[in-house]
């Protein structure tokens, strides 16, 4: 399985870094080979072992995709990660690739003379859902100005934190 992990990770990473994009054939191959293949070597055990990995990878993306702070191609990557490793090992993963994806930003963010602007907008953000209880939508954010959205391949967290794991276990 790590063979599968690493290419699925790797041609991601490329194809993110390159294209801005991870393609469906990747994600949905690899979490097809993590099912069948634990089903093969395992059952039913194997299976819902395979299952609940890529629940768990959906699952830990599923809401910053629905902030749009991160793309559907992300997300399946990551539960393509589950599904072939386990919920375990895509949790241990999901965390060195958000520490890796807050240096990475924050070095980007700085780079860009953009730090001082996201951490104001964030800022913002926090406080409307604490004065709201996180019930307001929308509406009520403060306003993008042009140029201002900075969008990096996560993708490469993602390579990296999957990386790691498989390096410290």
């Amino acid at each position: 399985m790590d063979v599968i992990v690493l290419l699925a990770v790797g041609i991601s990473f490329f194809t993110d870094v390159t294209r801005r994009k991870i393609y469906n054939w990747v994600t949905l191959s690899a979490m097809s080979l993590g099912l069948t293949l634990h089903f093969i070597d395992n059952g039913m055990s194997g299976l819902k072992t395979s299952f609940g990995g890529l629940l768990t990878g959906l699952g830990i993306l599923f809401i910053p995709f629905l902030l749009n702070g991160i793309s559907a191609g992300d997300v399946k990557l990551l539960a393509a990660i589950g599904a072939l490793k386990g919920a375990e090992f895509v949790l241990q993963t999901a965390l060195f690739a958000a520490i890796f994806g807050g240096i990475y930003i924050f070095i980007y963010l700085l780079q860009k003379g953009k730090l001082g602007e996201t951490t104001k907008r964030l800022w913002q953000v926090l406080k409307l859902v604490a004065i709201t209880g996180g019930k307001q939508r929308y509406g009520w954010l403060p306003p993008i100005r042009e140029g201002m959205t900075t969008v990096v391949p996560y993708g490469t967290a993602i390579f990296a934190g999957t990386v790691l794991t498989l390096l410290v276990r």
